[in-house]
């Protein structure tokens, strides 16, 4: 029996082969007036989306994309997006998931209470339990709903530190292949401008190449990491990145610039050649 599903698991990862996926969530307007505007972060998500996208990113196809922005963005889009379209992803496969929106307390956005919760479109500030989802919540959707095995969380939101801590934490007993980023530790805000959060915008520079240390156009879980912490907590002067890699994804390879390179290279010859 188990030499049958052994030959079955090959079978499966020959015939349909691993595929990589990405959950997009963006909330720069609130459904109540009164909710602070977070500029940049449906743009944010785009844009990992369409590195994602592109050669660089691996061409992950449109139909493995899902971008939740604005009034998609409820508790209920977003815990859907978990249950119902985790449901195409197979084990052997990658997701990559990328939130930008407010981050709180139960008590109010900034207020010292431990629970740290986040805050989707849809939040109610006389209702604030119902309304939003702790990050103790949003690390066990990762681990109940998920059967990828490699799974790639960027989280951009004050305190979301506190969410990369309890998935560490909890990958002790699943022991998936995670990687984790937070825009800001546990105890920090995050700071946003009208081009997107600076989290997201080193994110996507370090990815584009800014981050190969070693100069051989691949960029690894750990260089990105790096560059990601020294940038945000340059330019924020106020916050750092919280970050966790599994072992097994030190050296996992975020970003391939190879064939970039190659082209660039090939078109500056074909302008000499021109030019003679």
């Amino acid at each position: 029996m188990r030499f049958i599903l052994v030959i079955f698991c090959l079978f499966s990862v020959l015939v349909w082969g691993d595929e990589t996926h990405y959950f997009g969530i963006g909330v720069d307007t609130y459904k109540d007036p009164q909710m602070p505007k977070t500029y940049g972060a449906k743009l944010d998500a785009e844009r990992v989306k369409n590195f994602l996208q592109s050669e660089a990113g691996g061409g992950v196809p449109e139909e493995s994309c899902y971008l939740l922005k604005d009034e998609k963005a409820t508790k209920k889009g977003i815990l859907n997006l978990f249950k119902k379209h985790s449901k195409r992803i197979k084990k052997c496969d990658t997701l990559f998931i990328f939130m930008t929106l407010h981050g709180g307390t139960s008590n109010g956005l900034f207020d010292d209470d431990p629970e740290k919760r986040f805050y989707p479109y849809d939040t109610d500030d006389f209702d604030i339990e119902k309304t939003t989802f702790t990050m103790r919540e949003f690390a066990c959707w990762i681990f109940k709903y998920i059967k990828a095995r490699r799974v790639i969380v960027f989280i951009q939101s004050c305190y979301s530190g506190a969410c990369v801590e309890i998935i560490a934490a909890k990958n002790k007993r699943y022991k998936k292949e995670i990687i984790a980023f937070s825009s800001s530790r546990s105890d920090e805000t995050s700071l946003i401008s009208n081009y997107g959060g600076i989290f997201g915008i080193a994110l996507i520079a370090g990815l584009k190449g800014d981050a190969d240390i070693n100069g051989d156009q691949l960029v690894t879980a750990e260089e990105i990491a790096e560059f990601v912490k020294d940038k945000v907590r340059a330019i924020s002067g106020s916050h750092t990145p919280e970050v966790y890699i599994h072992k097994k994804m030190r050296d996992y390879i975020m970003a391939d610039n190879r064939e970039i390179e190659e082209e660039e290279e090939e078109e500056e010859t074909d302008e000499e050649e021109d030019e003679e």
